[in-house]
């Protein structure tokens, strides 16, 4: 096995800790958004275009539309800001956010196919035994089958997430960032849409 180098390490590690936690973060309004999804109610096919959104969209402009909303200067950036102090972007929490809204239908399908296909049989033969609703959910529709596996999509790399956080991505902004000693690109934001993306 070849030898990392500490900047080598220091990005595996970053990878695995925003993957990490935009799965975690994820997950429980994925198996929420799934389980309204797996019942019929007017408005079902509405729900699940926006919930596919992300998937239909280019990932550049997903970025953008991030950027938009999650910006310091407006809509609900500015708000997270000034009442809580709270900064997404150009910061890991920025590509926790990326990732997650990434990743977010892919747990939907896979949880609400997963709902869709329960056996019925074990899951009256668990009522008869007495285990509750999120007893019967956890252990037998969700442990039962694979759901995490979609989750491994936020370790991929998307456009979205150096437009969120301004990471240095081009070998010129990589060695600019390095003379500097910074982790954010160092270019001018006329560089940003040749250098992020």
């Amino acid at each position: 096995m070849t030898n990392l180098t500490p900047d080598e390490i220091e990005a595996l590690l970053l990878s695995l800790k925003v993957s990490s936690v935009a799965v975690a973060v994820a997950l429980p309004f994925a198996v929420a958004t799934a389980l309204v999804l797996s019942r019929s109610f007017w408005g079902k096919s509405l729900l699940d275009g926006i919930v596919q959104l992300p998937l239909v969209l280019p990932p550049v402009a997903m970025g953008f539309i991030l950027l938009t909303i999650f910006g310091t200067r407006s809509g609900a950036g500015a708000f997270l800001k000034d009442q809580f102090g709270i900064v997404l972007v150009f910061r890991w929490t920025g590509a926790v956010l990326a990732s997650a809204i990434f990743t977010f239908p892919f747990q939907v399908r896979a949880i609400r196919q997963a709902l869709e296909a329960r056996d019925k049989g074990l899951d009256q033969a668990a009522r008869t035994l007495g285990a509750g609703w999120l007893d019967r959910l956890i252990n037998i529709t969700l442990l039962r089958w694979a759901n995490l596996a979609p989750s491994s999509r936020s370790f991929r790399t998307f456009p979205a997430k150096p437009a969120l956080c301004r990471l240095p991505s081009t070998p010129r902004c990589r060695r600019r960032a390095a003379k500097r000693k910074r982790r954010v690109c160092p270019c001018s934001p006329s560089c940003w849409p040749s250098c992020s993306f």
